[in-house]
């Protein structure tokens, strides 16, 4: 459903496993391998709230656990593009450092590139973006911060912002825009620092809808507005 005038091939495309939070990792990878992707991005989730597929604090503590994620990720056949990782926003820095660097030690084999985390606008940022970015950096992998509510790149404005202040690179989902009801070039700035795009079906006042019963073309034309041009990147459904 992506436009062809986007230029986006299928070694840049990847399907997250976060419409799948409700099954399993190996279901969610099936699910994905079904629809014909060949690859994925997968969803760490270590803030107690929001349901992901893979527990950071348990990768550190459970080797068996370890084990049993690297298995099923491999069964699958699937390349492992990207990770969007999240955590409480309290948690201390060396406990962050210790699962970035169980997590690399995970997915890097399955070659992972991209690691899209939150950034924090809290008085320690700088320090903490920059330790977790050189981990990131030494395994050459990149890190990217991710537009996202509840977090300090939540709007465009201070997005932008934070991002000269951080030299933060950037995952775009402009659906955390639109469900604002911004528009397109209320974040063009942000396009330059941008390393991978997710995109999601959206409208004002819901960063999330089906298209179930919707016109491809309807579609295709939301997909383009998220996908900012002339970005042809990675992409991430």
């Amino acid at each position: 459903m992506i436009p062809d005038s986007l230029n986006i091939n299928s070694e840049q495309l990847a399907c997250s496993t976060l419409a799948w939070t409700h099954l399993t990792l190996r279901d969610a990878l099936g699910r994905i391998s079904d629809l014909e992707f060949n690859a994925f991005e997968i969803v760490v989730r270590g803030d107690g709230v929001w349901p992901g597929h893979i527990d950071p604090a348990r990768l550190v503590n459970d080797p068996v656990y370890f084990n049993e994620m690297q298995r099923i990720i491999a069964a699958s056949g699937l390349s492992c593009f990207s990770v969007s990782m999240e955590h409480a926003k309290d948690i201390a820095l060396a406990e962050e450092c210790l699962r970035l660097k169980r997590l690399i030690d995970l997915i890097k084999p399955f070659g992972a590139q991209v690691i899209t985390a939150f950034v924090y606008d809290v008085p320690d940022a700088a320090r903490r973006w920059q330790t977790l970015r050189t981990i990131a950096e030494g395994a050459h992998m990149m890190l990217a911060a991710e537009t996202h509510l509840g977090s300090g790149t939540e709007n465009p404005r201070r997005a932008a912002a934070l991002a000269r202040e951080l030299n933060l690179d950037l995952t775009l989902d402009a659906s955390h825009y639109i469900g604002q009801g911004y528009i397109p070039g209320d974040w063009a700035k942000l396009i330059p620092r941008v390393k991978a795009v997710q995109v999601r079906y959206c409208i004002d006042g819901n960063l999330q809808e089906s298209i179930d019963g919707l016109p491809d073309e309807q579609v295709a034309n939301r997909f383009a507005e998220l996908i900012p041009e002339p970005f042809n990147g990675p992409v991430i459904c």
